[in-house]
């Protein structure tokens, strides 16, 4: 009996491993310096970089030479890959040629400059909780929590997370010190969606076992996790407890979830008026299942889409609120008077990066517009062809304000949004 207990916890302690390496494919090394950032108008920017991941090939792709295989991973074309092969910056397994086919198990190295996305310029998340295991830090919103990309992620929560808490551990242990502590997201909170968000303190060499405790108790039907959102939303939301039970299903097409009786998954979330504005009202939002927009969806199924999500408001206008940005101040490509933007691009422009080449011309298009006397005159759609014209998206008014876990005797929660004043009620 207890061989077999044993065979058991060790198979499942390889395939925890295993799915752990699998997530972890891509490491990245980097090749340069830590990024830094410049902000322009009200939109942060990460100085590109380089970095190299690993890519490892998996039965689906084997039989199929690097290139190939890096264009179904990566995107670009199979031509691209070979030059780059070419130039040195994919190594290929040893002994293989860039024309082989591929073996499942090979590694290949991949160096790129990354381009991350820019987005709205926020402060740094403040951190709510701190223990030997567990970072907590109010999330942005407009900020992603991580990005599935293979470079560091600076400009997300968890990279912005961990330059702060680096900085702080190299100030405290003395100059020169290496960080020993990477920060790892225990959930996600959508992009747009501000609030409590767990991260746990991944040290080299150590299980993180109050990591692995959050884990258990958010996966645990019997776990009695509880989250509490607050939304404003369009119209006057009815007095009282209201809940939603509609069924939901996730479009691709849409990239939104959508009511769906007939195939949807079970879903469920509570909703109390707080109290009514002019034209909004302020909600708290208890999910009790987990689906992904939940809260977002099933406010509109009772017909009070947040009142600035886009995504959901179907033909209702998209409210403002009193001193938010406006669509040129979050303009991707649009430099401030003294070029800042420009010139970090072309402080760390490489000559081999397709996407140098594409921002540089975007960045110069919408310049050129800007500059124009008359913009009627001005090549509008070479400037938006390029992205010059794209916005950073923005936050929806909807928080987490509060992230309770009884199993552990943890409850976490953040300031209230400044969605939530009464300055927002007069909308």
């Amino acid at each position: 009996m207890r061989r077999t207990t044993g065979a058991v916890c060790a198979a499942a302690l390889a395939a925890a491993a295993a799915v752990w390496l699998l997530r972890r494919r891509r490491r990245v090394r980097h090749t340069a310096a830590q990024p830094h950032h410049v902000v322009v108008r009200r939109v942060r920017h990460c100085v590109p970089y380089e970095a190299t991941s690993t890519h490892v090939v998996k039965d689906r792709h084997a039989g199929v030479p690097a290139s190939a295989m890096l264009q179904a991973n990566l995107g670009a074309d199979a031509a691209f890959w070979s030059g780059e092969i070419a130039a040195g910056r994919v190594t290929l397994p040893r002994g293989r040629a860039a024309g082989d086919a591929l073996l499942p198990g090979d590694t290949l190295q991949v160096t790129r400059h990354i381009h991350e996305q820019a987005v709205i310029a926020t402060e740094a998340p403040r951190v709510l909780y701190e223990d030997d295991g567990l970072l907590v830090v109010d999330k942005p919103a407009g900020v992603p929590t991580q990005d599935d990309s293979p470079g560091v992620g600076w400009n997300t929560c968890v990279g912005l997370a961990q330059a702060a808490y680096d900085a702080r551990a190299s100030a405290g242990a003395g100059a020169g010190a290496a960080p020993t502590v990477q920060l790892v997201a225990c959930h996600r909170l959508d992009k747009p969606v501000g609030g409590v968000l767990i991260l746990a303190k991944n040290v080299r060499k150590k299980h993180n076992l109050a990591a692995r405790r959050v884990a258990r108790q958010m996966q645990s039907k019997k776990g009695g996790v509880s989250k509490v959102y607050v939304a404003r939303v369009a119209g006057a939301f009815p007095p009282g407890l209201t809940r939603c039970d509609a069924p939901l299903a996730w479009s691709y097409a849409e990239m939104r979830a959508l009511v769906d009786e007939g195939g949807g998954k079970p879903a469920s979330t509570r909703f109390t008026l707080i109290r009514r504005g002019r034209s909004t009202s302020l909600v708290q939002c208890e999910p009790i299942t987990g689906r992904s927009h939940q809260i977002r969806a099933h406010l509109a199924a009772l017909g009070h889409p947040i009142a600035n999500d886009r995504t959901y408001l179907g033909d209702l206008p998209a409210a403002v609120g009193p001193d938010e940005p406006s669509a040129d101040e979050l303009r991707v490509f649009a430099d401030d008077g003294a070029g800042s933007l420009a010139r970090a691009l072309a402080r760390a422009r490489v000559g081999w990066c397709p996407t140098c080449t594409r921002r540089a011309a975007a960045l110069a298009a919408w310049s050129r517009r800007a500059h124009a006397t008359d913009a009627m005159h001005t090549n509008a759609a070479e400037a938006s062809a390029a992205e010059g014209g794209a916005c950073v998206a923005t936050g929806i008014w909807l928080h987490s304000l509060r992230y309770a876990l009884p199993g552990l005797q943890l409850s976490f929660e953040s300031p209230p949004p400044r969605f939530a004043s009464e300055d927002f009620d007069d909308l």
